[in-house]
């Protein structure tokens, strides 16, 4: 995750995995795991490529109603709220 540039400002830990002798995780290691894990999964907008929160998608027309574009899957696209209703208006 830190080497994909996205995320320069975290700083990555001074510290060896190497030298861990403990047989339980620690809290940071555990957040590590999960937030690659959720952002490997997230759901990104189509149109500006950014991550949406679950309580937040809508479907938007890939080819807009007003220019023909018909209600089937080719046509659809997760975006952002904002993105589907104001962006392309």
């Amino acid at each position: 995750m830190l080497s994909s540039g996205d995320y320069k400002f975290i700083k990555d830990a001074d510290y060896d995995d190497s030298l861990i002798t403990a047989k339980d995780f620690f809290d940071h290691t555990e957040s590590t795991a999960f937030i690659n894990e959720a952002l490997s999964k997230a759901v990104r907008c189509k149109i500006f490529n950014a991550w949406i929160h679950a309580n937040s998608i809508t479907v938007d027309h890939i080819q807009r109603k007003a220019e023909g574009g018909i209600e089937n899957f080719e046509n659809a696209q997760l975006a952002h709220p904002y993105c589907n209703s104001t962006y392309k208006n």
